[in-house]
């Protein structure tokens, strides 16, 4: 990007809040988050603040290694 402003071509970026805490090697908190997608900031605060037993979530990853898959 420096170099664009060597050769005179300019743009204007704008990067988002956890990048730059990323740059100044900071932690990125979930407050961080809702300035990326509200939406999805609300769906994890709303799992923080209630029991997230009742909302039957299982996570579960699917790895492939020669042709077999095993679930972990």
């Amino acid at each position: 990007m420096f170099k664009r402003f060597l050769i005179g071509f300019c743009f204007q970026a704008f990067f988002i809040r956890p990048f730059y805490k990323m740059l100044l090697t900071k932690s990125i908190t979930l407050a961080d988050m809702e300035s990326v997608d509200r939406e999805y900031y609300q769906s994890l605060k709303y799992i923080i603040d209630n029991d997230p037993a009742d909302l039957d979530l299982y996570f579960v990853v699917s790895e492939e290694v020669l042709g077999d898959v095993s679930y972990i």
